[in-house]
C-alpha cells in the first residue's frame, strides 16, 4: 500500500521561466538528423522557433522574469497512475531560475518539496532532510525538457528540426523536435494560430512507480506577466495518465525572492543516534514483521514494518483510545485500488530507546490483517518515518537496527544493488531480470507477505503455463483480487542471483486495472526473498547491501542438496541410493553443527524409511520426534513446521481410521509452528479427503470435507505451486468429478515443475 505524496513532479519545472543553462557538449547528429544550417527544412524550423519564443514574450523578457523569481498561488490535484486516485492540495510556488520551492499541507502538516538547482530536499512537519540524486536527476530532467527550452531555440548551436503535425484533443498541432541538454529529444506541440506551446514531450520516468514513460506536460490558460505568455496551467502526463494539474490561481511579484529559501535548514540527527544503532527485536510471523512500539509514552503496540508504505497508519479502532483525529481526508492508493483515509498527530512513538516526536500517521481499520496475523496490528510504520535512517533488518537474528542516515555502508560485506525511487520519493525500487529475459521493476517491500507480479507484466514468459486461480489477496481497503501462483526459474537483481522465486500472479491488463496488485508497472519483492538475508537499506544513497553468514549459506546448500534427492526420487523411484544419500547428508549436516538441515533431512530420511518398511513404528516416531528437537534447538520453525507435515503424512500413510487424529494433531501444530509452509496444508487436505471415503464407507452417504480439502490444496499452491503432492492431488480430483479443463491445467503445471517423473511424462488427458 502507498500514499502518493507531494511528488516532485514537473509542476516545479513547468514553469515558463528558467535561467539558460550551460550547452552540454554534444555530438547533436547522434540525437537528431541535423539538417544543413542552409537547407530548406533547417531555415523552417528556425523560422518557427523565432515565432515561438516571440509568442512568449522574446527571449530578454522571459530570462528577465526568470532572474526576478516570483510567488505563486494555487490548487494542485495529484492523481495516481496506478489507482486513478486523486487529492487536491492549496499550494504556493516560488520560483528562481532552476530553482523551485513547493509549500502545501497534508495530513495536518507542513510539508515542502525544494530543489535548490543542483538537489532537492523535502520537509514534513518539523523534519527536513535531502532526496537521492536520482530524484534530484529527474526533476532536472523535467525541467530542460519543459519550457526551459525556450531558452534554447534561438541557440545556432542548438538541435532543432520541424516535426510532423500532431494531434491533440482533437485540434492539430506543429512540432518542434529539440534536442535538450541532456542529449534526449522533446517534441515541442505548438498552437499554428497564437505559436504558444501547448505540450512538450519526452521519455522520463513515471515518479510514482519509477519506471520509463512517455512524460509529457501541457500548457494552457495563458496570461500576460511581465510581458511574458505565461501559463496558469500546467497539466502532467505519464503514458497518457494524467498524475497532476496544476491551476495557478495568482501570481505575486512584489517581493524579491531570496536565495535562503531554497537551502536545506539545519538537519537534526537524535541523540541516542549518535552513540550507535538502535536496536529492536522482532516477530516473523505469517511473512510480516512486527515489532513493539510505545505510542504518546503511554502504550505499547504492536506495528508492521513496512517499506512499501509510503505513509505510517494506525488502526482506527486504537486512533479512537488516542485521542479525536483530524477530521481532513484523503484518498491513497492500496493494492487492489483506491480508498479513503483520515488522519491524526502523534506526540511521539518510541522505537526501542528511540523517540521521535510529532508524527503524522493516516487513520484506516487494519482487521484484514487479523485473519493471517491472528493478532490485529496496531498499526503500520511506513517509509515516512523508515526513511530517516539508515536500516537494517536482520531476518535470520529477528532485529532491526537503526543508524543515522548518513552512515556509510560497507558494501565489503555482501551484495550492493542500485535502488531507485518509486511512490513519489518514499519507496524503493530495483531492476531486476526473470527468467534470464524479462526486465522489470521490482518494489522492495517489507510489509508484503507474499512477492507478486500482474499477468500483463510476465506473460511473454508464461505462454506455455497457465495460471490455476487458487487463493485471493485482500487489499487494505478490504477488496478481494483472485491470484495464482509461478514458480520461476530464476530472479537477476545486479549481482544478486535467486533461484526459483515464487510470485503470485493477478489477472490484469495494466491499463484498466485499479491498484498496485492487477494494474502498474512495478512488480512487489516481499518478505518471502527479502528473509532470505540480512538487508541494509540506504535510502540516501539509494544503495541496498544483501549479506547471507557463512553458516546460512552452509544450511541453504544441504537443503538445496536434500530437494535435488527429492526431485531425483520422484523421477527414478530408487528408494535404495535416496536413503544413502539422505543418510549421508544427514551426516554431514551434524558435522556442520546444522542442526535445522539435519533435522529436516532426517525427516525425509525418516519417511522414505517408513513406507519402504525398513523401520519400525516405535523406530519412526522416535526419529521424527528426534528431528523436531533439532528443529527447535535451531530455532527454524518453517523447517519445524515441515518435519511436522511429514510425520503427519507417515501416519496417513498408515491408513488406520485412529491415526488421522495423530496426524491432525501433527498439522494443527504445523501450521502454528508457520502457516507459510505449504506441506501441512496439501497433508491436511489430503487428510480430508480420505476421512471423507472412510465415513462413505460406513455411513452410505458423502460428508462435505471435500471443499475444505480444495481450501487447502489452494492454499498449499499459492505459498509453492510446485508442491507435488498439492498439484496431484488436484489433479486426481479434477479427473474424478470429470472436469478435463482443470486436469489439463494441473498436468500443464506437473509438466513445467517436474518435466523429467515418469508418472508426469505418462500423463494421458484430453
Amino acid at each position: 500500500m502507498h500514499i502518493k505524496l507531494l511528488v516532485l513532479a514537473s509542476f516545479l519545472s513547468g514553469s515558463l521561466v528558467a535561467a539558460p543553462l550551460p550547452v552540454a557538449a554534444l555530438n547533436t547528429a547522434e540525437h537528431l538528423n541535423v539538417i544543413a544550417p542552409g537547407s530548406k527544412e533547417n531555415k523552417e524550423a528556425r523560422a518557427l522557433a523565432l515565432k515561438v519564443v516571440k509568442a512568449h514574450g522574446g527571449l530578454e523578457n522571459i530570462v528577465g522574469l526568470n532572474e526576478k523569481g516570483y510567488h505563486a498561488q494555487g490548487i494542485l490535484e495529484q492523481i495516481s497512475s496506478i489507482s486513478g486516485s486523486s487529492n487536491k492540495l492549496d499550494c504556493m510556488l516560488i520560483s528562481k531560475g532552476k530553482k523551485q520551492y513547493l509549500k502545501s499541507n497534508f495530513m495536518g502538516q507542513t510539508v515542502i518539496t525544494c530543489f535548490d538547482g543542483q538537489s532537492c530536499w523535502t520537509q514534513q512537519g518539523n523534519h527536513a532532510m535531502p532526496t537521492d540524486r536520482i530524484t534530484s536527476q529527474r526533476i532536472l530532467e523535467d525541467q530542460l525538457h519543459g519550457l526551459l527550452l525556450l531558452e534554447n531555440l534561438q541557440e545556432p548551436d542548438r538541435a532543432i528540426k520541424k516535426g510532423e503535425t500532431k494531434k491533440l484533443r482533437g485540434k492539430k498541432y506543429l512540432t518542434l523536435i529539440v534536442t535538450a541538454d541532456d542529449g534526449k529529444d522533446s517534441v515541442l506541440y505548438i498552437d499554428p494560430r497564437t505559436h504558444l506551446v501547448a505540450r512538450t514531450e519526452y521519455t522520463g520516468t513515471d515518479t510514482e512507480q519509477g519506471v520509463n514513460c512517455v512524460k509529457a506536460y501541457e500548457y494552457a490558460d495563458y496570461k500576460e506577466l511581465e510581458g511574458t505568455r505565461t501559463p496558469y496551467r500546467l497539466i502532467e502526463y505519464s503514458d497518457q495518465k494524467k498524475v497532476s494539474d496544476f491551476q495557478i490561481q495568482k501570481y505575486d511579484l512584489t517581493s524579491a525572492v531570496s536565495d535562503d529559501i531554497f537551502k536545506l535548514p539545519a538537519q537534526e540527527i537524535p541523540e541516542r543516534l549518535l552513540s550507535g544503532p538502535v536496536l529492536i527485536p522482532f516477530k516473523l510471523v505469517a511473512n510480516e514483521i512486527l515489532i513493539k512500539a510505545k505510542v504518546n509514552g503511554e502504550k505499547e503496540l504492536t506495528f508492521l514494518i513496512d517499506t512499501g508504505a509510503t505513509q505510517s497508519i494506525i488502526d482506527s479502532e486504537v486512533a479512537k483510545s488516542l485521542g479525536i483525529r483530524d477530521s481532513g481526508d484523503f484518498n491513497i492508493t492500496t493494492g487492489s485500488g483506491a480508498m479513503k483515509m483520515q488522519f491524526m498527530n502523534l506526540d511521539s512513538v518510541r522505537l526501542g530507546d528511540l523517540t521521535i516526536n510529532d508524527i503524522s500517521v493516516a487513520v484506516a481499520p487494519l482487521k484484514n490483517f487479523a485473519a493471517n496475523l491472528r493478532i490485529k496490528p496496531a498499526g503500520l510504520i511506513g517509509a515516512n518515518l523508515l526513511k530517516r535512517f539508515q536500516l537494517t533488518i536482520d531476518y535470520p537474528e529477528r532485529k532491526l537496527e537503526l543508524r543515522r542516515p548518513d552512515t556509510r555502508l560497507d558494501t565489503d560485506k555482501g551484495i550492493v544493488v542500485e535502488t531507485k525511487p518509486s511512490l513519489g520519493v518514499s519507496g524503493l525500487a530495483v531492476d531486476g531480470v526473470l527468467d534470464n529475459n524479462l526486465e522489470l521493476t521490482f518494489l522492495l517491500d517489507s510489509g508484503a507477505a507474499f512477492n507478486h507480479v500482474s499477468e500483463h507484466l510476465v506473460k511473454d514468459v508464461l505462454t506455455d503455463t497457465p495460471i490455476l486461480p487458487v487463493g485471493s489477496i485482500k487489499g487494505l481497503d478490504g477488496k478481494v483480487v483472485k491470484t495464482g501462483a509461478i514458480r520461476f526459474k530464476n530472479l537477476k537483481i545486479g549481482q544478486l542471483s535467486i533461484k526459483n522465486p515464487i510470485f503470485s500472479i493477478a489477472p490484469g491488463n495494466g491499463k484498466n486495472s485499479p491498484g498496485l496488485i492487477s494494474g502498474g508497472n512495478l512488480a512487489i519483492i516481499g518478505n518471502p526473498l527479502l528473509s532470505r538475508y540480512r538487508i541494509t537499506i540506504d535510502y540516501a544513497d539509494q544503495k541496498i547491501l544483501f549479506e547471507k553468514s557463512k553458516q546460512q549459506r552452509s544450511e541453504e546448500a544441504l537443503l538445496k542438496r536434500l530437494d535435488a534427492i527429492k526431485v531425483a526420487y520422484y523421477c527414478d523411484e530408487n528408494r535404495s541410493n535416496a536413503l544413502n544419500e539422505l543418510k549421508k547428508l544427514k551426516d554431514r549436516a551434524l558435522t556442520r553443527k546444522q542442526y535445522g538441515a539435519a533435522g529436516e533431512i532426517l525427516s525425509e530420511f525418516t519417511y522414505l524409511a517408513a513406507v519402504t518398511g525398513k523401520l519400525t513404528s516405535e523406530q519412526i516416531n522416535k526419529s521424527y520426534s528426534r528431528a523436531v528437537q533439532m528443529a527447535m534447538v535451531s530455532n527454524k520453525t518453517d523447517i519445524q513446521s515441515r518435519i511436522l507435515a511429514s510425520w503427519a503424512r507417515y501416519f496417513l500413510s498408515e491408513k488406520p481410521e485412529d491415526y488421522l487424529d495423530y496426524a491432525s494433531s501433527l498439522i494443527s501444530r504445523a501450521m502454528t509452528a508457520d502457516p507459510t509452509q505449504s506441506d501441512p496444508y496439501a497433508i491436511a487436505a489430503t487428510m480430508l479427503l480420505d476421512k471423507e471415503h472412510q465415513e462413505k464407507i460406513k455411513k452410505k452417504h458423502k460428508l462435505e470435507y471435500t471443499p475444505k480439502a480444495v481450501l487447502m490444496l489452494d492454499q498449499s499452491l499459492m505459498l509453492n505451486p510446485s508442491n507435488w503432492m498439492a498439484l496431484w492431488t488436484k489433479y486426481d480430483l479434477a479427473r474424478e468429478e470429470g472436469r478435463k479443463k482443470e486436469m489439463s491445467t494441473v498436468a500443464q503445471l506437473l509438466r513445467r515443475y517436474y518435466p523429467d517423473a515418469r508418472q508426469v511424462r505418462d500423463l494421458k488427458f484430453h
